[in-house]
């Protein structure tokens, strides 16, 4: 649902023709289809190995939409410094009504950088033997302006969450499991 957000956000900046949405939408499907098997294979064989290339594919899309925002704050790329966000991104984000691109850029950065770390939490899971690790982000997150715009958290930054994700379950005698 995220990352349909994700395109759809982005298919509504441009306003494309049918072809080129019919385009997406098969080229979608098809790569969707082919993943899915591929990816269902390799789970059964590794679950570990294919969270952490999830979590590499998120890395390097965080990578690409941070360099965006960088190059449309450095005005390497003039004509999106003043395209506003539209409706739909401003709606899923709750983003502000004078909300800009740069600020999609940094919410779609910012769900990458979660995503990436919980796929790096979900391959460690599936090779440790523990069943009381605690998702870094399942109650304490880092809103989107830190995540969008520090691309590289360290293991103590990511401890910081986790910790507070662990105090808050014990502070309110949450079980440590759903």
């Amino acid at each position: 649902e995220n990352e349909h957000m994700h395109l759809m956000t982005f298919l509504t900046l441009r306003n494309p023709v049918i072809l080129l949405c019919a385009l997406v939408l098969t080229t979608q499907g098809i790569f969707y289809n082919i993943f899915v098997f591929h990816c269902f294979l390799s789970y059964i064989i590794s679950p570990s190995t294919c969270h952490r290339f999830v979590g590499y594919l998120e890395e390097e899309a965080m990578v690409t939409y941070t360099r965006a925002s960088g190059e449309l704050e450095q005005g390497v790329v003039c004509e999106a410094v003043n395209l506003t966000a539209p409706a739909i991104a401003k709606d899923y984000w709750h983003l502000s009504q004078n909300a800009a691109i740069k600020d999609i850029l940094y919410a779609v950065s910012s769900d990458g950088t979660t995503h990436r770390f919980c796929q790096s939490q979900h391959s460690s899971w599936q090779s440790s033997a523990s069943s009381h690790d605690v998702n870094p982000f399942a109650i304490c997150e880092p809103n989107m302006h830190v995540k969008g715009r520090n691309i590289k958290f360290t293991q103590e930054t990511v401890a910081k969450y986790m910790n507070a994700s662990e105090k808050l379950i014990r502070d309110h005698s949450l079980p440590p499991e759903a």
